[in-house]
C-alpha cells in the first residue's frame, strides 16, 4: 500500500510502499496513514541502502552489474 496514495503523487518506492491486508488497505482508501488513523508500525527504508549492525544502520556498498 501506499503511504502517500499514487492518486495523489506518491511514488511507487521502498520508502513510500509498506505492507497491508486488503482489509486494511481498503479502510486507508485513498488517504495517508495520519488521516486514516493507522499510524506506522515501523518506518519504511530502502533496503538496499541500510541495515542494522550493532543497532546502527551502516550503509552497503553500491554492486556493480557486469
Amino acid at each position: 500500500d501506499h503511504i502517500l496514495p499514487a492518486s495523489r503523487g506518491g511514488c511507487s518506492s521502498w520508502t513510500n510502499l509498506v505492507s497491508a491486508c486488503k482489509e486494511c488497505n481498503n479502510r486507508k482508501a485513498d488517504r495517508t496513514p495520519e488521516e486514516a488513523g493507522m499510524p506506522l508500525r515501523v518506518d519504511p527504508y530502502d533496503p538496499a541502502c541500510s541495515y542494522r549492525v550493532g543497532g546502527f544502520a551502516e550503509r552497503l556498498p553500491v554492486l556493480l552489474s557486469s
